[in-house]
């Protein structure tokens, strides 16, 4: 049996300790957050514990860590980052999940502290950075290249050899076009279509594939 710390009491974390506890093999045993955001000991029936001397608890040769949303951060996926690095130093290795229902070809490659969730597909010679999660329905298609820490929403859909900087967020349904470029920290919306670069920060408005003048910086999302 393996067993799993997550680091996050969002709603994703919830839902993703679902996931993981449903496949044979696979046990979320706590969550964990800084000590000063804990408000309760208990979150989603399980134990909610300070991050602060979790390896007193839960040490590191006995359990992974799979590090999901940090409080008390001005840009959340870089927070995520910087808890990652944290967690490596007190000794823990990072969970990557990948739902049983996924598919992902052989050639491509999966970073560390990664979520891939129900029937998503990576195909051959794609690959997805370190923390980054990919919503249900994903779809990445050959080549593509996600960088880190990056959030896709369910059906997100990238065409050939797209390469999506680190840290940025893509919204339900949205759809990049064939080689095409997304900046560093961009957001993309829900349902748009993207058939241009987006340079870095940058914002594509949900559903029409505007790209906005303005800076993501202003979204904290």
């Amino acid at each position: 049996m393996e067993r799993i710390i997550i680091y996050g009491n969002s709603s994703t974390a919830e839902v993703v300790a679902e996931y993981i506890d449903a496949v044979d093999g696979l046990k979320v045993a706590a969550f964990t957050i800084n000590k000063e955001f804990i408000t309760e000991t208990i979150f989603a029936n399980k134990r909610l514990i300070p991050f602060e001397g979790l390896n007193d608890t839960y040490p590191p040769d006995k359990f992974k860590l799979l590090i999901m949303n940090v409080l008390g951060v001005e840009y959340p996926r870089i927070g995520k980052m910087e808890k990652s690095e944290e967690a490596k130093k007190m000794g823990y290795k990072l969970f990557t999940f990948i739902d049983p229902s996924v598919y992902i070809a052989k050639t491509a490659k999966i970073g560390e502290n990664c979520v891939i969730l129900n029937r998503s597909i990576v195909e051959p010679f794609a690959s997805i950075g370190n923390g980054t999660v990919l919503r249900s329905g994903s779809f990445i298609s050959h080549h593509c290249q996600v960088g880190e820490y990056c959030y896709l929403s369910p059906r997100a859909t990238l065409a050939g050899n797209v390469k999506i900087g680190s840290f940025c967020f893509l919204g339900v349904n949205c759809t990049i076009h064939n080689n095409k470029k997304i900046g560093v920290h961009s957001i993309i919306g829900g349902g748009a279509v993207v058939n241009k670069d987006v340079q870095e920060y940058g914002v594509v408005k949900a559903a029409s594939g505007k790209l906005l003048d303005e800076s993501s910086k202003k979204f904290y999302i």
